[in-house]
């Protein structure tokens, strides 16, 4: 069963595979990065009730053909690559450890002179 949600930036209509849950795509109208829901275990049993014949099926959009799928699902590819810190970045994380290491001993130092 397909996977309908909106794209949280230009709120589009999406609509991917089931196998694509939880993975990070691009909008095909936007190309906003965005990650796909996992279904609720209660709308999987709703949906495959619905599928056993004991509701009609549900009224299935003509925009949400094959070929718009396959867009949506083309900025699928895996992981999304890690940057690199920059100087800036690396030069404020040391200084936020070193504090952190001297807080306790300047803590300790205090406490022992009073």
């Amino acid at each position: 069963m397909p996977i309908s949600f909106q794209c949280s930036s230009c709120q589009a209509k999406l609509r991917v595979s089931t196998s694509k849950a939880g993975k990070i795509g691009t909008c095909p109208h936007c190309q906003t990065k965005l990650k796909v829901p996992v279904p609720r275990q209660d709308t999987l049993n709703k949906r495959s009730s619905q599928s056993l014949g004991t509701q009609p099926p549900p009224f299935q959009d003509p925009s949400l053909s094959a070929e718009f799928s396959n867009q949506v699902t083309h900025g699928f590819h895996g992981e999304i690559e890690p940057t690199k810190p920059s100087f800036l970045y690396i030069l404020s994380m040391g200084i936020v450890s070193l504090v952190m290491v001297l807080l306790p001993i300047l803590y300790l130092a205090w406490r022992i002179q009073f």
